[in-house]
């Protein structure tokens, strides 16, 4: 329908940042763009308890996977693309294109190399199953382009601060990874200080990366 239509649509305008992002070494928009999609797809290998009619949580894998691998980074990738094949069995929807594309990226790589995995894969089949024949209630995912406050996301326990613990933990992570000429260019295009030490430039962004998306910077 029309509503699940605009809300794809958000999952797409964020991976099109996110690679446009990457291209432009636009530090700032990847972290933050990667936080939005990570919140979406909510906790890493945590087991089904609703289903993706709209593949939201299946899409938002399936561009973090691309945009790993685009970057050389082939274990991020490879983690994403197989928590994009889980999703697949929570759609509820099997015959959209998008169910395949996971699958060719992983079989074109050659990732089907885990027995655990395809044992995974089954049980979480017939996890969902029971989760679809217990639930006949349609839900709404609470996810916001732009948030305001903290509701940047798919709904999740917060900190003690009052932000997505999946958002503050993505952000830190892409953060810890920027270079010292990564963070002072970063902060340059924001306008702030780009003197101290690592550990003080890494702080600072990250304040100002949650600041500026209403999130109310370090708890």
């Amino acid at each position: 329908n029309k509503h699940t239509h605009t809300h794809n649509r958000k999952v797409i305008r964020i991976a099109r940042d996110l690679f446009s992002a990457s291209i432009t070494s636009d530090h700032s928009t990847v972290a933050l763009s990667r936080a939005k999609l990570r919140s979406i797809c909510g906790e890493y290998g945590s087991p089904p308890t609703r289903l993706d009619r709209k593949m939201w949580r299946l899409s938002s894998w399936y561009y973090l996977g691309l945009h790993y691998d685009a970057l050389g980074e082939e274990e991020d990738s490879k983690a994403c693309m197989k928590m994009a094949l889980r999703q697949c069995f929570s759609t509820g929807n099997g015959s959209d294109i998008i169910h395949t594309l996971p699958v060719i990226h992983m079989s074109r790589r050659d990732w089907y190399d885990d027995d655990e995995f395809e044992e995974d894969l089954e049980e979480r089949g017939n996890t969902l199953r029971e989760v679809e024949k217990r639930s006949n209630e349609s839900y709404e995912w609470s996810f916001s382009d732009k948030p305001k406050g903290n509701t940047l996301g798919a709904s999740s326990s917060s900190t003690s601060g009052g932000v997505n613990p999946i958002i503050m933990e993505s952000i830190q992570d892409s953060v810890d990874k920027m270079k010292f000429t990564e963070l002072q260019d970063a902060l340059k295009k924001k306008g702030l200080k780009t003197s101290g030490s690592k550990s003080l430039l890494q702080e600072r962004l990250i304040c100002h990366l949650l600041d500026d998306e209403g999130l109310g910077g370090l708890p």
